[in-house]
């Protein structure tokens, strides 16, 4: 029914394409070395799958922060929450819908860039690098959180940029 739904997962099945044979992203020599030196073997991030979950941030981001400052702009949301609506049913719901469609994307995309890489190289990749990237794709979870509750006191720009400032700062704070 939503062509743009249809569009998007079509875009995103072409970016799992081209983004298959991407570099790993290692963090420099001193990573791996102290990965091969621990006896744990580095696993390094691939490219792609950092591309791929840094695209479906973007979509969370713009469809988190656009989604609830739209419906008080219109007067919607006073129509859904006159409903037998909890308020909490309501964001849970947006939370959701937005998680939903960033893992969709992802799971579209991941899975192109694993067929892509299998034909093109005749290889797959091995489990542990496979579980280490879909383990990056956890980050969509709190960004979308902390995104819906920036959109529910801001205007949807500045609720953007105050969850990627915040998500860019815990990450600096995490390394």
């Amino acid at each position: 029914e939503e062509p743009a739904f249809i569009i998007l997962l079509i875009f995103g099945a072409v970016c799992g394409y081209f983004a298959s044979e991407m570099e790993p992203f290692s963090f420099g020599k001193e990573y791996m070395l102290i990965g091969e030196m621990a006896g744990t073997g580095a696993i390094p991030l691939l490219g792609g799958f950092l591309l791929i979950t840094m695209i479906s941030m973007l979509l969370a981001g713009f469809y988190g922060a656009t989604d609830i400052p739209r419906e008080i702009e219109n007067g919607n949301i006073m129509i859904i929450l006159g409903k037998p609506v909890l308020r909490t049913e309501y964001l849970l719901g947006k939370y959701f819908g937005v998680i939903f469609i960033a893992l969709l994307f992802n799971l579209v995309s991941s899975t192109t860039l694993i067929i892509a890489h299998l034909l093109k190289s005749g290889e797959l990749f091995p489990a542990g690098i496979l579980f280490r990237q879909f383990l990056v794709m956890l980050v969509i979870f709190p960004f979308a959180a902390l995104n819906i509750m920036f959109s529910c006191f801001l205007s949807d720009l500045s609720a953007m940029i105050l969850a990627a400032i915040y998500t860019i700062l815990s990450f600096a704070a995490g390394t």
